[in-house]
Order: C-alpha cells, then sequence, then structure tokens
C-alpha cells in the first residue's frame, strides 16, 4: 500500500472518530445509545419500574475524556446510575465524570416510582470540574460530582466505620439522602455532629473544613448522600429574610386593624334628645303649695321644665317611656316623634324657669 493510501486511510479513520465513533455498547436492558450518549430507558418519558440496563465504555487507545448528564432525574432513594462503582441518584448526575475504556455503567430502578430519567453524553479531553473533596481515611467515597457518600452507600455502612474527608475548595453542600442510627452513628461538619434522619439541608464548607463519619458496633442504615448546592434547587431562606417577611405581614396586619378601627367600624350612636315639653293645663286640683294637672304638649328645644303660660305655673316634668293619658302624665298631643313627660308639681303664684 502507497504512502498515499495510507494517508487517506488514517484520514477516514480520524473522521470517523471525530464525527460518529461509538463510544458506548449496549450489553443488556431497555437504555438506548447513540455515538456519544445514552439515555434511560424511554427517555425523555419516564422509564419503568423494575428497569435495568448495562453498558461499556468504548475509547480508542488515543482518546481520554469525561461524561456529564445533560438532565437527570431518578427516585432519589431507590433508582441508580451507576458509573464504575459511583452512583448518581435523583437530581445529581455524573458531572465531567472521567470514563476510562472498558468502565461498566448501570441502570437499575426499583418497584415504586419512576422518573423522566437521563441524558449522558460523553466529552474529549481531560475533566474540567476541579475536586472539592480528598477521602484522608476510611471507606467514605467521593464521585466526579463531588458529591460525598458513606461507606457501602446505598447499601448499609458497616459497624466500626469511620472516615475523614478534607475540604479543599470552598463548597456549599445539599443534602440527598440522611439516615443513621440515632445518637449512635454520626456524621460531623467541622465537629458538629448529626444522627437518625436529622441533617441539615444546606452545609457551607471553607477550604480546610472537615468531613467526619463514625459509627458503632450495632445497628446499621443506608448513610448518607450530600452533593454540591446548585442555585436553582436552593429553596433556602435565612433567618433574617424570614424575620422580615413576618414582620412586613404583621405590621401589615396592624395597619389594617387600624384603617378598620377609624373608617370601617360603625360610628357610635347618638346621644338620645334632650328636649323641652311645653305643656297646657287643662283642669288642676291644688293642694296646698302644689297644685296638680292633667296636661298636654307640644314640643319645644329646651330644657326640661317649662313654664305653662296660661295658668302663670312653673311645672316640672321627667321624660317617660310611656304615652299613656292618666292623671299625673302629659298626654300625647302631636306625631312625631312620641315623647312623653310626666308631671311633679307645679306651682302657682308666678311663672318662672328653673
Amino acid at each position: 500500500m502507497g504512502v498515499s493510501s495510507l494517508n487517506f486511510l488514517f484520514f477516514v479513520l480520524s473522521f470517523q472518530v471525530a464525527s460518529g465513533y461509538d463510544y458506548f455498547t449496549l450489553n443488556s436492558g431497555s437504555c438506548t445509545v447513540s455515538s456519544s450518549c445514552f439515555y434511560s430507558p424511554n427517555y425523555a418519558s419516564n422509564y419503568n419500574n423494575g428497569d435495568s440496563c448495562s453498558i461499556t465504555v468504548n475509547l480508542p487507545s488515543s482518546v481520554s475524556g469525561s461524561v456529564t448528564a445533560d438532565a437527570f432525574a431518578t427516585e432519589s432513594c431507590c433508582d441508580f446510575l451507576t458509573i464504575d462503582g459511583t452512583s448518581y441518584s435523583g437530581t445529581s448526575g455524573p458531572s465531567s465524570r472521567q470514563v476510562q475504556d472498558g468502565d461498566t455503567i448501570t441502570f437499575t430502578s426499583d418497584s415504586f416510582v419512576t422518573n423522566s430519567g437521563f441524558s449522558v453524553c460523553f466529552a474529549e479531553g481531560d475533566a474540567t470540574d476541579s475536586t472539592s473533596f480528598e477521602v484522608l481515611t476510611g471507606a467514605c467515597t467521593v464521585d466526579g460530582s463531588n458529591c460525598v457518600y458513606s461507606p457501602n452507600y446505598p447499601s448499609s455502612y458497616n459497624n466500626n466505620d469511620y472516615c475523614e474527608i478534607e475540604v479543599l475548595v470552598e463548597t456549599k453542600l445539599e443534602r440527598q439522602y440522611f439516615y443513621t442510627e440515632s445518637s449512635f452513628d454520626y456524621l460531623s461538619f467541622n465537629g458538629v455532629s448529626y444522627s437518625g434522619t436529622s441533617a441539615p439541608k444546606y452545609v457551607q464548607l471553607e477550604e480546610g473544613d472537615e468531613i467526619t463519619f463514625d459509627s458503632d458496633g450495632s445497628v446499621v442504615y443506608s448513610g448518607f448522600k450530600y452533593c454540591p448546592a446548585h442555585s436553582s434547587n436552593d429553596s433556602s431562606i435565612s433567618g433574617a429574610t424570614i424575620g422580615i417577611i413576618i414582620g412586613a405581614v404583621l405590621g401589615g396586619l396592624c395597619i389594617i386593624c387600624l384603617i378598620g378601627k377609624f373608617m370601617c367600624a360603625p360610628p357610635p350612636p347618638p346621644p338620645p334628645p334632650s328636649r323641652n315639653v311645653q305643656l297646657t293645663s287643662t283642669t288642676t286640683t291644688t293642694t296646698g303649695n302644689v297644685a296638680q294637672a292633667t296636661v298636654t304638649r307640644s314640643e319645644v328645644p329646651m330644657a326640661v321644665v317649662t313654664t305653662i303660660p296660661s295658668n302663670n305655673m312653673t311645672v316640672n316634668v321627667v321624660p317617660s317611656n310611656t304615652n299613656t293619658g292618666q292623671h299625673g302624665q302629659a298626654n300625647q298631643s302631636t306625631e312625631p316623634p312620641i315623647i312623653t313627660a310626666s308631671v311633679v308639681s307645679i306651682t302657682p303664684a308666678r311663672a318662672y324657669d328653673l
């Protein structure tokens, strides 16, 4: 074969690798593969309960690279994509996860709850993401997406497990899963320990901080998974912000109460009317210095003591809640309104106003 033929063959092979080389081979199951990507079953519809598949990474000897999830959503506790022993679930898929020729990729789902799954693609070249953690001792693991796991996760950790992880760069972690033996098996961030199902949703870590995990000699659970927090998933609200919101709401309610009190409440009832009743005597009887009279009345806007002009007598009257015409009360003579008065006494001799 001539030199020109060899050059042409090299060009063809190079073009095939650059434009359409199959980096993944589907070994079993219902996942799908393209030249540079692989997908969960039925993607982008939900995968099925009880799904599984196996894929092998195929890289030419001169090619290195990593895989990154363009989309990732599985049941966090129970449906796992695993790349060469490192598992991913929930919304935390691989990001610049370095892969080697011959690496095995698997996916399994349990019998409950499905999601839209994943689309993961290969890119040539070294991974660009920096490593945020270093396992100093023990069987805890850190994957290419800088997720931190307890030993054997998602299976149970062991009795008497212990590991130390150093934080290499400032990182904010988000809890994906947490379940340890309460009061005995502890995950600690800089000496602050958590157990059971109570662990912070978000943890802010600085360079040089330390993460440790320590289990006792009995009872084990699935442990923990913490991954870098993404701003789109960070729904935490600071205590100060909550305080401001509550203060604003309460302040608004107080203002509404005040406005309602002065603008919406009904006005107080007016005081009862005070009227003067002018009495006209029709018959009188006198005993000593006091005369009693049967009278009719008409309203005048003055005091409650009035003068009887026809007899030149002063009559003391008080309001009454009746309008009957019996002796000793004023008979109603005009309407409206109905106002009655009781005659207390009539003093003859001269007219005067008290």
